[in-house]
């Protein structure tokens, strides 16, 4: 019986696999059209590879699917009818044409196949009625001492034209201090639905490592607009950003857990740390994390275990270092190793138990009230 149970399984999973082995498809992904309230224009896409036996039926999702028609449709292809509304609101609008897997007549219907379905895209985009545009700020990573490049996009989703495009980039370090203000190129002469792009630079040469905030600011035919973005300034350094102990001599084995973050634009290799614990000058322990990396700007936690067993309570001198990229970077502390801490019994009252325990004894309280009262009217009778 089992080895029936194991075939019937088998074959069932053949069956599904070879349902899923070929993906339904249509192409083109996405299409962009151009916004002219009711136009009616024509949309082919190509369609295939459904599965043996499957054929396909024609799905519309999205905004304004009812102004979509099928026109003509054959087995490799699909050619569509989409009329234009004519008062759409300004923005982004998408309808969805897609295909799903439909069984041919004939074919029979107890195979076990998924049925799979996939959409085109087709979008266009309402201007806005006045002078209306949008920004954005690229993210910047350089090393320290290099050349930042801005960049910032200006798409111009109003009807009218753009005769003027000026601003700056600002640079503000974690203090929200100005480190500096930088031009951007200027552009004039953008038709509605055009994009362009803006630039700036600035030398990082006199500047820190770390993370600063850009906000470009534009001015377009007098009218403002701000964006926030990221630049990050890199340096082939790991901080130690904090040593902690975390255990006790009773419990035999302390955690020295050591905090680290990079400081750098690409992944670092092979960092580990190492430690070196003493009391009174004497050498009491040498330690080693596993070895691990770094991603770019990340941060991480390694662990060394010290051996406290029949050590004494007080206060320890520790020497950690950190290796990485062929550099050794050394930092001192003290860490203070305790005494196992008194376990009390947790008195704080748990309302959920408590409040169905009482509301149990009260059950019980009603019923006997109930139970007395029943066995006191026959007794009067």
């Amino acid at each position: 019986m089992r080895k029936f149970v194991l075939l019937l399984s088998a074959l069932l999973f053949l069956l599904a696999m070879a349902g899923c082995a070929q993906a339904i498809m249509i192409v083109p992904a996405r299409t962009n059209i151009e916004y002219q309230p009711g136009e009616i224009i024509q949309l082919s896409f190509g369609v295939g590879q459904f599965g043996e036996g499957m054929g396909y039926e024609v799905d519309f999702q999205g905004e304004y699917t009812e102004n979509a028609r099928i026109i003509k449709e054959d087995s490799n292809s699909i050619l569509v009818e989409f009329t234009m509304p004519e008062n759409a609101r300004p923005g982004q609008h998408e309808l969805k044409v897609g295909v799903a897997q439909a069984q041919k007549g004939g074919f029979r219907t107890d195979a076990i196949s998924a049925r799979a379905a996939v959409y085109s895209q087709v979008r266009f985009f309402v201007p806005y009625p006045a002078r209306y545009a949008e920004i954005s700020i690229d993210d910047v990573d350089i090393a320290i001492g290099k050349m930042a490049f801005f960049t910032v996009n200006l798409h111009n989703y109003g009807k009218e034209m753009l005769n003027s495009i000026k601003g700056n980039v600002s640079i503000f370090d974690n203090l929200n201090q100005t480190i500096a203000i930088v031009p951007l190129s200027d552009r004039s002469s953008l038709y509605s639905l055009q994009a362009t792009e803006l630039f700036a630079q600035w030398g990082s040469e006199n500047s820190s490592a770390g993370i600063y905030r850009t906000v470009a600011q534009v001015d377009y035919d007098g009218i403002d607009a701000t964006t926030e973005g990221q630049l990050r300034v890199g340096t082939m350094t790991i901080n130690i950003n904090s040593i902690r102990a975390i255990g006790n001599v009773q419990s035999g084995i302390v955690k020295i857990n050591v905090d680290l973050s990079s400081l750098w634009n690409e992944k670092l290799t092979g960092v580990y740390v190492t430690g070196e614990i003493t009391k009174d000058g004497a050498v009491m322990a040498n330690m080693k994390s596993a070895t691990t990396e770094l991603q770019s700007w990340d941060s991480t936690t390694l662990v060394m275990y010290w051996d406290v067993l029949n050590l004494d309570v007080g206060i320890y001198d520790i020497d950690v270092k950190l290796y990485y990229a062929d550099k050794v970077k050394e930092t001192e502390t003290q860490i203070y190793l305790m005494e196992e801490e008194a376990i009390s019994e947790d008195t704080t009252v748990n309302t959920m138990l408590y409040g169905a325990v009482l509301l149990l004894i009260l059950a019980v309280i009603f019923l006997a009230v109930v139970v007395l009262k029943t066995k006191k009217g026959d007794s009067d009778e």
